[in-house]
C-alpha cells in the first residue's frame, strides 16, 4: 500500500538483507545488483521517492555524492509554510513533513538545521488540540470504512499514520539522552 515503487524496493531490499539465510545469499546478491541498478535510474517524482531513496542509500550503502544530491532535493522541496507535501502540486501535510524530518534527521541532518526547525514549527502549528494531525485522504478506499474512534472521520486511517510520523519527527528535535 505504498505510493512509491522506490519505497517498495528499498523496504524489500532491507528485509532480504536482514533475513536471508546463508544459502540464499548468492541469489540475494543477484537481486540486490538488479535493484541497485533500477534505483540508480528510477525517476524520483514524489517526496516518498526521494525519502526512500535517501533511506536506502543510508541503510544499504551508497555513494555519498548521490546521497548528498538526494538530500538537497528533499530540502529544496520544502514549501514556504515550512512543511513538505507528497508532490509539488499538493499542500504541505503532516505525514510528508513528519516523514521528511524523521528520515532527514536519522540519515545525518542535524536537528537544528533551519529546514528541520521550520518543518517542526509547521507541525506544531497544524497539530489539533487533542494531539493528532489530520491528513485529508485523496486515495480510493480499499476497505470498508469503520470508525476506530480517531477524531478525523473518514480520514482516520491515514491520519493515524500522519500523527505517528509527525510525533516521530518532533522527537528528533529533543535532546539525546546518553
Amino acid at each position: 500500500m505504498q505510493a512509491s515503487l522506490v519505497a517498495d524496493t528499498v523496504l524489500a531490499l532491507m528485509g532480504i538483507d536482514r533475513y536471508a539465510s546463508p544459502q540464499q545469499r548468492p541469489r540475494v546478491a543477484v537481486a540486490r545488483k538488479a535493484a541497485d541498478e533500477w534505483l540508480a535510474t528510477a525517476l524520483l517524482v514524489s517526496q516518498q521517492d526521494r525519502l526512500w531513496r535517501l533511506w536506502g542509500l543510508h541503510h544499504l550503502g551508497g555513494d555519498d555524492e548521490i546521497k548528498r544530491s538526494v538530500r538537497e532535493d528533499i530540502l529544496a522541496a520544502q514549501q514556504s509554510d515550512g512543511g513538505w507535501s507528497e508532490t509539488s502540486q499538493r499542500p504541505s501535510d503532516a505525514l510528508s513533513t513528519g516523514q521528511t524530518i524523521f528520515m532527514l534527521c536519522r540519515t545525518g541532518t542535524a536537528p537544528d538545521h533551519p529546514a528541520i526547525i521550520r518543518g517542526g514549527d509547521f507541525l506544531l502549528r497544524t497539530q489539533y488540540p487533542d494531539g493528532s494531525w489530520k491528513f485529508e485522504s485523496h486515495a480510493t478506499p480499499v476497505q470498508p470504512f469503520f470508525d476506530n474512534g480517531d477524531p478525523h472521520g473518514k480520514n482516520q486511517f491515514i491520519s493515524v499514520a500522519a500523527t505517528a510520523w509527525a510525533t516521530s519527527a518532533l522527537l528528533q528535535s529533543l535532546p539525546q539522552l546518553d
